[in-house]
């Protein structure tokens, strides 16, 4: 199903683009953890799933067996929307997904959810929901419903989705510091796109949060064409040593340290009490990651990088807060992953064609505009109701061959 609905939102984008609206060739990366249709308390556990099982399959299941189930369980076994083939086509999915990840429990409803840290502080069953938008015309290019609870790989894949929906492949692609990982930069430069991404330093500088330590690691400047470091006091810190530790994220990854100090520089120093510790003789300052890494951040100190950096926060987070505020994306009722996304790519879909919309009613009021505008419109949105009709024949026979059901 998500094949047709993403085929109606590049209808949208095809529109568009050929309405002048936007070339796509700058777009930003973002990503926020969105609810599951499941309460943290209605779970089947590991036990009463082989039991399920065990009686779903019998001739004579044992109603004694079925009433000591907890309560969620025993709701599963006496759904009557459900076939018997699809309950313990979940069951063994349920199973399989307890036996990878070594729990005993699992959520009844949305088997396919994570649980995530919410922005409240507290862990609740969700997805993560990552946009691709274009910071021209601020449309939605792609919608990636991901089980992982944090951001760090997410550009890939997420970038992969837009290109097959665009009509033209992006240039420049900006994200927030999370996606700055070794994976991320390297799929950047295979693909030629111009990377917009800060590290965590450069990070807390745009937001102004600018330490009040003089001598934080913030506060040395890095010279990327000499490979060097100079502190506060105007010393420069040469690279001495590198070694390799192992990533947190995969344990076959090693990630390249490089040591940068002046021994001489610091002993002379007035400042040496304020900027080192009292066990340290001098400063070390370290830089983790590959020359590609040291290439962004070098990248991301100039000002014409930065400027463009200032365009991903109007443009990334907009359709984010309005698909949860105005299209209540957080109170669809949904089931599983594939589901979610589904349903998501229609408000994406509704968004799109509601910001065009807008775009042309702002734009000059021309008679040959306006014949452009009606010729296209009508032309996309007829594409647009097949696309749909399509959508319904094929759930009308699905429903007829019962491969799927009401739940």
């Amino acid at each position: 199903m998500v094949i047709y609905l993403s085929k109606c939102l590049v209808l949208t984008l095809n529109l568009a683009y050929t309405l002048g609206l936007t070339d796509f060739d700058f777009v930003c990366v973002d990503g926020t953890i969105i609810k599951a249709t499941n309460s943290p308390f209605n779970v089947i556990y590991y036990e009463d799933a082989l039991v399920l099982i065990k009686n779903l399959k019998s001739d004579s299941p044992s109603s004694e067996a079925i009433d000591d189930l907890r309560r969620p369980a025993r709701k599963f076994y006496y759904n009557s929307v459900m076939t018997t083939e699809r309950k313990l086509e979940l069951l063994k999915k349920m199973i399989e997904i307890m036996d990878n990840n070594g729990k005993n429990k699992i959520r009844a409803f949305d088997i396919d959810s994570r649980s995530m840290q919410t922005k409240k502080g507290h862990k609740e069953p969700s997805y993560n929901m990552q946009l691709v938008t274009d910071t021209q015309s601020k449309l939605i290019c792609a919608v990636h419903i991901s089980q992982h609870p944090t951001d760090h790989h997410e550009l890939p894949p997420t970038m992969n989705k837009a290109v097959e929906n665009l009509p033209t492949k992006p240039h420049k692609v900006s994200a927030d510091t999370i996606y700055k990982q070794e994976s991320t930069l390297q799929y950047l430069e295979k693909e030629r796109y111009d990377g917009i991404i800060p590290d965590q330093g450069q990070n807390r500088i745009n937001q102004g949060k600018i330490p009040d330590n003089l001598f934080h690691k913030d506060n040395f400047t890095y010279n990327f064409d000499k490979d060097t470091f100079q502190c506060p006091s105007g010393e420069t810190l040469n690279h001495k040593s590198t070694t390799y530790e192992e990533s947190k994220d995969d344990k076959n990854t090693k990630i390249r340290v490089k040591s940068y100090y002046n021994y001489n520089a610091c002993k002379n120093c007035k400042y040496q009490d304020s900027c080192t510790s009292p066990s340290q003789s001098h400063r070390v300052i370290q830089e983790r990651g590959s020359d590609l890494s040291l290439e962004m951040k070098n990248k991301m100190n100039t000002k014409e990088y930065q400027e463009k950096y200032k365009k991903r926060g109007s443009t990334a987070e907009s359709p984010n807060g309005t698909l949860k505020d105005q299209y209540h994306i957080n109170q669809i009722i949904s089931r599983g992953q594939e589901d979610k996304e589904n349903k998501i790519t229609l408000r994406a879909v509704a968004y799109n064609l509601r910001a065009i919309f807008n775009k042309i009613l702002e734009a000059d009021d021309t008679i040959n505009f306006k014949n452009l505008v009606k010729y296209h419109i009508d032309d996309y949105m007829l594409e647009i109701i097949q696309e749909f009709d399509d959508i319904k024949f094929k759930l009308t026979e699905l429903k007829k061959s019962k491969s799927i059901t009401k739940e």
